[in-house]
Protein backbone atom coordinates (compact mmCIF):
# COMPACT_ATOMS: atom_id res chain seq x y z
CA UNK A 1 0.00 0.00 0.00
CA UNK A 2 1.31 3.39 -1.32
CA UNK A 3 1.55 6.39 1.28
CA UNK A 4 -1.34 8.00 -1.54
CA UNK A 5 -3.68 4.78 -0.52
CA UNK A 6 -2.86 4.98 3.32
CA UNK A 7 -3.45 8.93 3.20
CA UNK A 8 -6.95 8.60 1.39
CA UNK A 9 -8.09 5.59 3.68
CA UNK A 10 -7.32 7.67 6.42
CA UNK A 11 -9.37 10.87 5.39
CA UNK A 12 -12.15 8.78 4.17
CA UNK A 13 -11.95 6.60 7.71
CA UNK A 14 -11.62 10.46 9.67
CA UNK A 15 -14.61 11.22 7.69
CA UNK A 16 -17.10 8.60 8.15
CA UNK A 17 -16.37 8.90 11.80
CA UNK A 18 -17.02 12.66 11.43
CA UNK A 19 -20.47 12.00 10.04
CA UNK A 20 -21.37 9.29 12.67
CA UNK A 21 -21.38 11.58 15.45
CA UNK A 22 -23.36 14.69 13.95
CA UNK A 23 -26.97 14.73 15.35
CA UNK A 24 -29.97 15.45 12.57
CA UNK A 25 -32.38 18.21 13.49
CA UNK A 26 -34.78 15.03 14.13
CA UNK A 27 -32.49 13.86 16.77
CA UNK A 28 -32.42 16.67 18.38
CA UNK A 29 -36.09 16.88 18.65
CA UNK A 30 -36.88 13.83 19.95
CA UNK A 31 -34.52 14.50 22.57
CA UNK A 32 -36.10 17.68 23.81
CA UNK A 33 -39.59 16.29 23.73
CA UNK A 34 -39.00 13.67 25.89
CA UNK A 35 -36.75 15.73 28.69
CA UNK A 36 -38.49 18.43 28.95
CA UNK A 37 -41.88 17.04 30.16
CA UNK A 38 -39.44 14.95 32.23
CA UNK A 39 -37.74 18.01 33.80
CA UNK A 40 -40.94 19.20 34.32
CA UNK A 41 -42.66 16.31 36.44
CA UNK A 42 -39.81 15.82 38.41
CA UNK A 43 -40.13 18.32 40.92
CA UNK A 44 -43.92 17.12 41.55
CA UNK A 45 -42.44 13.33 41.98
CA UNK A 46 -39.50 14.31 44.56
CA UNK A 47 -42.77 16.09 46.03
CA UNK A 48 -44.71 13.17 46.26
CA UNK A 49 -42.13 10.68 47.19
CA UNK A 50 -41.18 12.97 50.32
CA UNK A 51 -44.70 12.70 51.17
CA UNK A 52 -45.44 9.25 51.47
CA UNK A 53 -41.76 8.74 52.71
CA UNK A 54 -42.51 10.65 55.40
CA UNK A 55 -45.92 9.14 55.92
CA UNK A 56 -44.66 5.62 56.13
CA UNK A 57 -41.92 6.87 58.46
CA UNK A 58 -44.44 8.12 61.22
CA UNK A 59 -46.59 5.59 60.88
Amino acid sequence: MTFRERKEEYKQKRAAKKKSNESSWWDILIEVLFSVPELLLLPFRLVWWGIRGLIKWIW
